[in-house]
Order: structure tokens, then sequence, then C-alpha cells
């Protein structure tokens, strides 16, 4: 199987099962590799229209198939990968995103943005 993956911009391993790596890339690019068999990586749904980088990716400390991501257009999403879809969408397109965190409340991120 072949991926287009663009440049990685973001990494974050799952806490819950160390062998999980999330990514994000160019082109709303979103991958799960599970080191143990990566040449099969899985993807949380649909890539997002438009297209954008994504620059961050962080897994939910207290739910462990729950990943969030952002790019810094302003766009942010919360996965659910048990359902393979987004749970939240927020966008703020006068804003950049440089940094998410997750939060000790389940569904929730804290995400840090700059106006423009």
């Amino acid at each position: 199987m072949l991926f287009a993956l663009g440049p990685v911009q973001a990494l974050d391993f799952n806490p819950f099962k160390s062998s999980l790596l999330a990514s994000g890339a160019s082109d709303s690019e979103i991958y799960i590799w599970d080191l143990t068999n990566p040449s099969n990586p899985l993807t949380p749904g649909s890539k997002t229209l438009p297209p954008d980088n994504i620059s961050c990716v962080s897994w939910n400390r207290q739910v462990q198939h729950i990943l969030a991501s952002a790019s810094p257009c302003g766009r942010c999403v919360v996965w659910d990968l048990r359902k393979n879809e987004p749970i939240i969408k927020v966008s703020d397109q006068s804003a950049t995103v440089s940094k998410m965190d997750p939060s000790d409340i389940p569904v929730h991120v804290v995400v840090v943005v700059h106006e423009r």
C-alpha cells in the first residue's frame, strides 16, 4: 500500500498504547500508525476540506480512542477513532493555532491561538 504523506509537522504517541503514533502532515493528512505493523496505517475519517497542513495532533489523556488535530488556519477537530469520524469541529479563520494540549476532561482540549 502506498501513502502520499507530505511533510510531517506533528507527532504524538498514544498514552495508553505506546505502539500507536498519530502523525499530522500537509494536505490534511492524519495517520494512526501501529508501530507493530507500520505498513498499514489508519486514518480517522475523511480529510478536512479545504485541505490544510495539520500542525498539531494530541491524544486525549483520559479516553484512549479520542484524538485532536489542528491546523494553522484555526481549524480544530476532535476525532472519535472508534467511529472514524469527528465529534467536535471548531474553526476561527482569524486565529492561528500554535499548540494543543489534552485536557483532564475526556473530550476537551486546550488550544492556544494567536490573532492574525
